[in-house]
Parts: structure tokens; C-alpha cells; sequence
């Protein structure tokens, strides 16, 4: 593989990651109005395991900050974490 092919090809990887992250935010959002912490946990795990896969600290992060809240059904701690990945997700768009 050519390395233009290698960049387009991570490109597009990365942008469906990011697409795909907005979505596991929205399922999130949806567990946390029926309190369903363990759903939530789930794909905290998954956004802080790709984040890092991805080279995307920040994400990581949340995702961990993401897994504590769920582990402890803090609300609080999860909104604000949701907040961060949107912001992050926004500055990413553009």
C-alpha cells in the first residue's frame, strides 16, 4: 500500500471512529435517563479501548472518567464526562 493509500485509508478510519463515538455517546445518554449503569460501563470501555487505539489521549480519558461514573452511578461525574466528549467530538468536526 502506497503511503497516500495509507493515509486516506487511516483517515477514513479515524472519521468513522469519531461518527461512531458521537453514536455511543447518544446510546449513553439514553441508558443514563433509565439508570442503566452497567450499559453504560460497557461502552465507556469500548470509547476509552478505541481512543487509545486511535492515538486520541483526550478520549481515553473520558472514556475512563466514563467508567468510574457508571462503576459508581455518579450522574454527575457522567454528565460532565459526556459534556467533555462533546466538546471533543465538536473541535474534532471542524
Amino acid at each position: 500500500m502506497k503511503k497516500t493509500e495509507y493515509d486516506d485509508k487511516l483517515k477514513s478510519l479515524t472519521l468513522k471512529f469519531l461518527k461512531n463515538t458521537k453514536e455511543h455517546l447518544k446510546e449513553i445518554h439514553r441508558f443514563a435517563k433509565i439508570n442503566d449503569y452497567i450499559s453504560i460501563f460497557e461502552i465507556a470501555h469500548r470509547i476509552k479501548g478505541k481512543g487509545g487505539l486511535f492515538g486520541f489521549n483526550e478520549i481515553t480519558d473520558i472514556g475512563r472518567q466514563m467508567e468510574k461514573a457508571a462503576a459508581g452511578k455518579d450522574s454527575l461525574l457522567l454528565k460532565n464526562s459526556c459534556f467533555r466528549l462533546e466538546k471533543f467530538l465538536d473541535r474534532a468536526e471542524s
